[in-house]
C-alpha cells in the first residue's frame, strides 16, 4: 500500500481525519441573575431563582445591542460623578436622530464617539491611528461608482451635508467629551459627495483653570487650536476642500472646575444642534455661517441629562429584548453605603446620591466663561465675546 495515503494531497481537496479543525464552540447566551428584592405592581409573577428554567430567560433579537446598553446603563448607573461611556453616548445621539423627521435625516448624520488617538496630545497616537486606518481592510469607494478607495470612515462623512461628530479628548486640562459640527456643500459633477467645506464649530465645555485679567476662566484656546489642527489633517486626508472654510463661533454652558459632566453637556449640546438643523430645513435649507448655527443655550443641568441618558439607554436594552424585559427598581437597605467606582476611584455613596446634588448648576454668564472673583458685567450692547477665536485666523 502506498505510504502517501495517508497523508492526502491538500491540492486534492482531501482532508487528513486526524488533522481535521474541530468546530468552535460558541458559548451559549446567558444572563447572569442574582438574588434580590423586586419593586413590583404585580402585573407579572416573579420566578424565584432556583426554578428557572431555560425559556424562562429571554433571548435578544440583538445581542449586540443587548450587551452595549448594558454595559451603557450600568456605569450612567453605577456614579453620578464619572465620565459617560462611549457606547452611552452612541445609543442615545443615535436614538436621537432616529427621532427626527425623516426629511430631515438624509442631511445629517451623526458619527459614533471617537478618540483619543486622533484629538489628544500624543501625536504618536495619531501616526499610529491614521496607519492603521489606511490598511486596505477598511476602505470603501469614495463615492458610488468610483475606483478611488478610501477609509469608510471618511466614505460615511462625505455623504450629507451636516455632519456631528463626538470626540473624547484627553490631554492636561483633562479628559472630556467634544462636539464638533461642520456644514459641507457638493459640487454639481458629485451631487452625492460633500467635501467642500463651508464651516465648522468645536464646542467645548471645559474652561481653562488660569482666570484672565477681569478673573474669569475663559475656553482654553491652546485646546482648541490643536483640535482645530488635528481636524484640519482629518479633513485633509478624508478628501475635504477647505479653501473657503469658516470657523462657527458656538458656545455651550461652561463646564464647572473639578467637574466631569462633559458627556451630559455633550448630549445637551447635540440636541440643541439637532433643533437648529430642523430649523434650517424647514426655513429653506439656506445657509448663513452666522445665524444659521447659534450658540448653545446658557442653562444646562447635567444631572437632567444624564437621567434622560438612563432612560434612553434602558429602553433600548428592553427593546432589544423584544419588551420581554422590565425596568425595576433595585432596592438598598436603608441608611447602607455602597461601594461603586468613580473616576477610576473607589468611593461610597448614599441612596440619594444618584438624583445629583441638592444645589442646582449657575445659568451661564452672557460671555459663556466661568465667574471669577471679580464681578464682570458686559459693557453696554455687547451681547457675545470678543476675541475667542483670534487664533484661528
Amino acid at each position: 500500500m502506498d505510504s502517501n495515503m495517508d497523508n492526502p494531497d491538500p491540492s486534492s481537496g482531501e482532508q487528513n481525519p486526524d488533522v481535521v479543525k474541530k468546530p468552535v464552540v460558541v458559548p451559549e447566551y446567558q444572563l447572569r441573575m442574582s438574588h434580590g428584592w423586586t419593586v413590583t405592581d404585580g402585573t407579572y409573577d416573579p420566578i424565584p431563582q432556583d426554578k428557572r428554567r431555560k425559556r424562562d430567560v429571554p433571548y435578544p433579537s440583538y445581542v449586540n445591542h443587548t450587551f452595549r446598553t448594558r454595559s451603557a446603563l450600568s456605569s450612567l448607573q453605577i456614579s453620578r460623578n464619572a465620565p459617560i461611556k462611549a457606547a452611552a453616548l452612541d445609543i442615545a445621539f443615535d436614538h436621537l436622530w432616529k427621532c427626527m423627521p425623516g426629511a430631515v435625516r438624509r442631511y445629517l448624520h451623526i458619527a459614533s464617539p471617537n478618540g483619543p488617538d486622533l484629538w489628544s496630545a500624543d501625536e504618536a497616537a495619531k501616526d499610529a491611528m491614521y496607519k492603521i486606518m489606511e490598511e486596505e481592510v477598511y476602505q470603501l469607494p469614495v463615492y458610488q461608482g468610483s475606483t478611488e478607495m478610501i477609509y469608510r470612515f471618511f466614505a460615511d462623512i462625505t455623504k450629507r451635508p451636516w455632519i456631528i461628530l463626538p470626540i473624547w479628548v484627553e490631554d492636561e486640562w483633562g479628559s472630556d467629551w467634544i462636539i464638533v459640527i461642520w456644514f459641507s456643500r457638493a459640487l454639481p459633477e458629485q451631487p452625492d459627495y460633500y467635501n467642500q467645506l463651508i464651516a465648522y464649530g468645536i464646542i467645548d465645555s471645559r474652561r481653562s483653570p488660569t482666570p484672565d485679567s477681569n478673573g474669569r476662566h475663559p475656553p482654553i484656546q491652546a485646546r482648541l487650536e490643536r483640535i482645530r489642527f488635528r481636524l484640519c489633517e482629518f479633513w485633509n486626508k478624508a478628501g475635504f476642500n477647505l479653501e473657503n472654510a469658516r470657523i462657527m463661533e458656538v458656545f455651550s454652558s461652561p463646564m464647572p472646575l473639578g467637574e466631569a459632566s462633559s458627556g451630559e453637556r455633550s448630549f445637551a449640546i447635540v440636541k440643541g444642534l439637532i433643533s437648529q438643523i430642523i430649523d434650517w430645513f424647514t426655513s429653506g435649507m439656506e445657509f448663513d455661517p452666522q445665524t444659521t448655527i447659534k450658540s448653545m443655550t446658557q442653562w444646562v443641568n447635567p444631572y437632567q441629562q444624564r437621567i434622560e441618558l438612563t432612560g434612553i439607554n434602558a429602553w433600548v436594552l428592553m427593546a432589544s429584548l423584544d419588551y420581554n424585559a422590565r425596568v425595576t427598581v433595585e432596592a438598598l437597605l436603608p441608611n447602607t453605603r455602597t461601594e461603586v467606582a468613580c473616576d477610576g476611584k473607589k468611593k461610597f455613596i448614599y441612596n440619594y446620591d444618584l438624583a445629583g446634588p441638592f444645589t442646582e448648576p449657575p445659568i451661564a454668564s452672557y460671555d459663556y466663561n466661568l465667574p471669577g472673583n471679580q464681578d464682570f458685567k458686559a459693557p453696554p450692547g455687547q451681547t457675545k465675546p470678543n476675541n475667542f477665536w483670534d487664533y484661528a485666523d
